[in-house]
């Protein structure tokens, strides 16, 4: 846990709230955050972002956290199209060391991913990194919920 705490104290830094799973739902989620204990994993909710911060397993070089933001959940497979489009069409603007995942759980999951480590950790590049990470998963979180209620929508070539 304590490795996770420089990520976590800037999101109670910057507005941030701690509390349970139904301080959103009392709150509406409205730019507030919570953080639920899964042993290594803590789950943060931000200006209604969904937010997983895990501390990877110890390599005894240096700490390794890892953000992912959860950008969409639950999608049928047959949906992978429109998920690739919206990918493929933000991958260019992805931050510095970010990328997508494609998850599965109770359907398809996308995922904005970013491992920090070493200097990344330090408060003042933790002030320039997750601004720009949390600006980009709400864009992307975006694109993605228009791309899904548009299912008509094609690229003209």
């Amino acid at each position: 846990m304590d490795q996770l705490l420089p990520v976590i104290d800037w999101f109670r830094k910057n507005g941030g709230r701690y509390g349970d799973s139904g301080f959103l739902d009392r709150f509406d989620g409205n730019d507030s955050w919570a953080t639920l204990d899964h042993g290594d994993l803590r789950e943060i909710h931000f200006r209604r972002l969904q937010i997983f911060v895990a501390g990877l397993p110890d390599s005894g070089e240096e700490i390794e956290i890892e953000l992912q933001y959860l950008l969409d959940h639950s999608r049928a497979a047959g949906e992978m199209c429109a998920i690739d489009d919206a990918i493929k069409s933000l991958e260019p603007m992805l931050p510095e060391k970010a990328y997508f995942e494609i998850g599965s759980s109770a359907g398809t999951d996308i995922f904005l991913i970013r491992v920090l480590s070493g200097k990344d950790l330090e408060p003042e590049n933790l002030d320039q990194i997750l601004p720009t990470l949390n600006n980009f998963a709400e864009l992307a979180m975006k694109h993605v919920s228009i791309l899904y209620t548009a299912p008509t929508y094609c690229r003209l070539q």
